[in-house]
């Protein structure tokens, strides 16, 4: 019996009212991450091979622990995905998620 294994590609495209220059800033540069990611904290220079991370708000657990793999300011920024974020464990930051809906979506090849 042979298997056939085929890796799947997830391509999320979202469309933005702002130049590359303001999407790369906020995308790493924590005083405008920590305003839409729960209060997180990007820590990153964004250069191949360095960290990219996300802090607590009050800096005292890590989030997200990844690795920069591409870097073309402002245009590209690839990196790894390992989150360290237990949505249980919110604490303080339940507040702002008041009125909110958890969405889940699980891919799989069919």
């Amino acid at each position: 019996m042979q298997t056939n294994l085929t890796s799947t590609k997830q391509v999320y495209e979202l469309f933005v009212k702002a130049s590359p220059e303001q999407i790369w800033e906020a995308i790493t540069k924590p005083e405008f991450s920590s305003k839409y990611f729960f209060g997180a904290h990007v820590e990153t220079t964004a250069e191949v091979g360095s960290p990219f991370r996300h802090h607590s708000p009050n800096r005292s657990s890590l989030w997200g622990d990844e690795t920069v793999l591409e870097s073309e300011p402002p245009r590209r920024l690839v990196v790894t995905w390992r989150s360290l974020y237990d949505p249980e464990r919110r604490g303080s930051n339940q507040a702002a998620l008041a009125g909110t809906s958890r969405v889940k979506k699980v891919a799989s090849p069919s």
